[in-house]
């Protein structure tokens, strides 16, 4: 049963990672398309040249700003273009940007879909079925997942027979002992063989566990 789980759990990464790389292929091409330089521009934000050639502007997140507190910078071999405020101690390349000035709270991949749409940008192909693993069958996972659990009870009901077959001695019920333990062998048969639903059948091992419980309260005190 692990393989089972290990494979699929590798599937499901395959495809979240396949994902993660269409997205961040379109971060790349925002990055080369859009600086943050035009992004605050499309907001009304006034851009003023500085002494050492530095575009510098009145940062509209953190109040009154009186003189220019944020710079902008271009991209470089370090990263994108961005801007700083050195009141608000925050960077921001263009995607924070458009973020900061509209919905923040909105998911990632939508900020990142409204600049494309805004600045006519061309997104990479989807990832496709040629591109991720072939889905897998609900139905089969589904029958996978009741098997390991049935497996577990089975496994439970084992390990409490075993361990309170001196409570039935002490009974006198050595004869109920082996009724329980005949009834999960033969349920466990019948669905090895395919002649019985994991699913359906687990209540049933529950029962027995319910049964075993019962006569461990049975015993006399003392």
């Amino acid at each position: 049963m692990a393989r089972d789980y290990e494979r699929q759990a590798a599937a499901e990464d395959a495809v979240h990672q396949a994902w993660l790389d269409w997205l961040k292929q379109r971060v790349d091409n925002i990055h080369n398309h859009v600086t943050a330089h035009s992004i605050l521009q499309r907001f009304g934000v006034e851009l003023v040249a500085s002494d050492d050639d530095e575009e510098q502007f009145r940062c509209p997140f953190h109040g009154l700003d009186r003189k220019p507190s944020a710079r902008v910078y271009p991209s470089s071999p370090l990263g994108p273009s961005h801007a700083w405020c050195f009141v608000c101690r925050e960077r921001w390349d263009a995607i924070a940007l458009w973020r900061k000035f509209g919905d923040s709270s909105a998911k990632f991949s939508q900020s990142v879909r409204e600049i494309e749409d805004a600045y006519g940008l061309t997104r990479p192909p989807r990832p496709n079925g040629s591109q991720l693993p072939v889905p897998l069958d609900p139905s089969i996972e589904a029958a996978k997942l009741a098997k390991g659990e049935f497996d577990r009870l089975l496994l439970a009901v084992d390990r409490r027979l075993k361990s309170t077959r001196s409570v039935f001695r002490a009974l006198d019920d050595l004869q109920g002992f082996l009724a329980l333990g005949q009834v999960a062998d033969k349920l466990a048969g019948a669905v090895e063989r395919g002649k019985a639903d994991p699913a359906k059948s687990m209540p049933t091992l529950r029962r027995l566990l319910d049964k075993i419980a019962e006569k461990v309260r049975s015993v006399p005190e003392g």
